[in-house]
């Protein structure tokens, strides 16, 4: 009978360090697909605001204070604009998410040599 070889400290620490790591992608990655659904829908929603409002005038507001003549709808377009840059951003980052330790590949271990 052979003897059990110990783990070096270092090895240990990092296996360890992997799995709080991949513990927390986990949890973004959780966030990130319960938040997505739900920014797209006030993307929709808000697009509705500006879609209805796109005529009603009120004034742009530079250094706080009144500028040129603006519609309620093109300011909603322009938030609009911004969340879908988020939303593509956020999307961006959940398709980069990158766990860490070894890859597994189950159909190279499920097929024979």
């Amino acid at each position: 009978m052979g003897k059990m070889r110990r783990q070096p400290l270092e090895s240990s620490i990092s296996l360890a360090q992997v799995v709080f790591d991949n513990a927390e992608l986990i949890f973004i990655q959780k966030g990130l697909k319960l938040l997505l659904p739900r920014l797209a829908k006030v993307i929709y929603n808000l697009s509705q605001f500006a879609l209805k409002y796109k005529d009603m005038p009120t004034l742009a507001y530079t250094h706080y204070q009144a500028a040129q003549p603006h519609t309620v709808g093109k300011r909603a377009a322009q938030w609009t604009q911004d969340l879908l840059l988020d939303l593509r951003n956020l999307t961006r980052a959940l398709e980069d998410l990158e766990f860490r330790g070894p890859s597994y590949d189950s159909q190279a271990a499920s097929s024979p040599a």
